[in-house]
């Protein structure tokens, strides 16, 4: 059995709907980083789960971060002669949280 974030079951229907959404309008990829930490440098590699939509589906991304964690961004596109919508992007990153370890 699947469980959300707070212990609660995900049914199937909920985990079907959450895949075809992902399958449709997600993306997975890995982010490279790196930092120096007294003179030594660092790297490590997160993978990243992303869904971007319009801001006026907020809303569904919201109820996916209260179940699964991760976070909701809004952003707010004005370059000039831009006709870029405003855009919500849950997302999730690192292996413990996406493996729900």
């Amino acid at each position: 059995m699947i469980r959300d974030i707070r212990g609660e079951s995900i049914t199937e229907t909920w985990a079907a709907e959450f895949r075809g959404l992902f399958w449709g309008e997600g993306c997975l990829f890995a982010g490279k980083y790196r930092r120096c930490i007294g003179g030594r440098w660092y790297e490590r590699v997160d993978p990243y789960a992303v869904i971007t939509m319009r801001e006026d589906d907020a809303p569904l991304l919201e109820a996916i971060a209260e179940r699964l964690g991760g976070s909701l961004r809004r952003y707010h596109y004005h370059a000039p002669g831009s006709n870029a919508q405003p855009q919500a992007r849950w997302q999730v990153s690192g292996l413990e949280k996406l493996s729900g370890g």
